[in-house]
C-alpha cells in the first residue's frame, strides 16, 4: 500500500507519525509529572493538617488516657468539633487519632464522630497490621492508599510520644474520588493539548510539504507533455517553466533549469539525428542510384 502513495503523501504520512509520537511521549510525560506533583502536594496537605491537629488533641490530652473512662463524653465531643471544624477548612476528609491499648486499635478523637472514645477498631486485620500499626512499629511518619470500610483514601500518619512516655497516632485522610477527579481533569486538559498541539504542527507542515510538491507535479506534468509532443514542451509550459527557474533560486529552481537544458538538448539531439537520417538516406538514395548506373 505504502509503495502506491505519492511522495508527498510519504512525507506527511512520515511527518505525522513522527509528530505524533513526540506529542503523545510529551502528553504522557506531562501527565505522569503532574500527577506525581499532585500526589505530593496531597502529600505536604496531609501532614500539615496532622501537625495543625497536635495542637487540638496534642500531649496534653494524651498524658490523660489511661483506659476508656480517661476521657468524658462531653471533652471528646469537644475534641471532635474542633477537628471537624478544622477538616472543613483544610478540605481533608478525616482527622482522628488512636492509640495501641493491649494490641488493639483503639480512637482517641475523630472529625466525623463515628466512634465513641476508645472504641475498638474493627477492620481488616491485613490493614491493621500493615496500615494502622506500621507507623508504631517504624515510628516514622508514613503515607498510605487503602480502602477499608471508611472508604477509599490516601492517608498520614504521624506517630508522636508525649512527656510521659505515652505514643499515638494522629492521621489525616484524603478521599481518593477527589484524587481521580483531579487526575481525571489533568488526562482531559493535556490530551485535549496534545490533540491540538497535533492538528497545528500537522497543518504547519502541511504548507511547506505542499510548496515542495506542486512545482514537481509541474515538472511531472511537463515531462508527460514533453514525451506526448516528441519531445518538445508547448510554448505556454515552456514560458512557465522558464519564469519558473529564473524566480526560484533553491533545489527546485535548480532542477527545472535542468529540466529545461534537457528538453533544448533532447529537441537538439533529435533535429540533429533527424538532419542526419536525411543525410545518410540522400547518401544511400546516391550510392543506389550509382550502383544501377554502373
Amino acid at each position: 500500500m505504502l509503495e502506491k502513495l505519492t511522495i508527498k503523501r510519504k512525507i506527511l504520512l512520515l511527518i505525522f507519525i513522527v509528530i505524533t509520537l513526540t506529542v503523545s511521549c510529551y502528553t504522557m510525560l506531562s501527565i505522569y509529572i503532574t500527577e506525581r506533583t499532585e500526589k505530593e502536594g496531597i502529600d505536604y496537605l496531609l501532614y500539615t493538617v496532622a501537625y495543625g491537629a497536635k495542637n487540638i488533641v496534642g500531649d496534653d490530652y494524651h498524658d490523660l488516657i489511661v483506659d476508656s473512662t480517661s476521657i468524658t463524653a462531653e471533652e471528646y465531643t469537644v475534641k471532635s468539633e474542633a477537628l471537624s471544624t478544622f477538616e472543613k477548612q483544610t478540605n481533608v476528609k478525616e482527622i482522628y487519632s488512636y492509640v495501641i491499648f493491649n494490641g488493639e486499635l483503639r480512637w482517641t478523637s475523630g472529625s466525623l464522630s463515628k466512634d465513641s472514645f476508645f472504641s475498638k477498631y474493627e477492620g481488616d486485620s491485613t490493614i491493621i497490621q500493615n496500615v494502622y500499626f506500621k507507623p508504631f512499629i517504624e515510628n516514622r511518619p508514613l503515607t498510605f492508599s487503602y480502602k477499608d470500610s471508611y472508604g477509599s483514601v490516601r492517608s498520614a500518619f504521624i506517630p508522636f510520644t508525649t512527656k510521659n512516655g505515652n505514643k499515638y497516632i494522629i492521621a489525616v485522610d484524603y478521599s481518593t474520588e477527589n484524587i481521580q477527579k483531579i487526575q481525571s481533569v489533568t488526562i482531559l486538559i493535556y490530551v485535549g493539548a496534545g490533540l491540538f498541539l497535533l492538528i497545528v504542527a500537522f497543518f504547519i507542515a502541511y504548507i511547506p510539504i505542499n510548496q515542495i510538491s506542486k512545482p514537481l507535479k509541474r515538472l511531472v506534468k511537463y515531462t508527460n507533455e514533453m514525451l506526448n509532443n516528441d519531445f518538445h514542451l508547448p510554448e505556454n509550459s515552456l514560458q512557465s517553466l522558464y519564469s519558473f527557474s529564473n524566480k526560484s533560486k533553491d533545489e527546485i529552481g535548480k532542477l527545472s533549469e535542468a529540466f529545461l537544458t534537457m528538453q533544448f538538448s533532447l529537441s537538439q539531439y533529435i533535429i540533429d539525428l533527424r538532419n542526419t537520417t536525411i543525410a545518410k538516406e540522400s547518401i544511400e538514395g546516391q550510392l543506389k542510384i550509382a550502383s544501377a548506373i554502373q
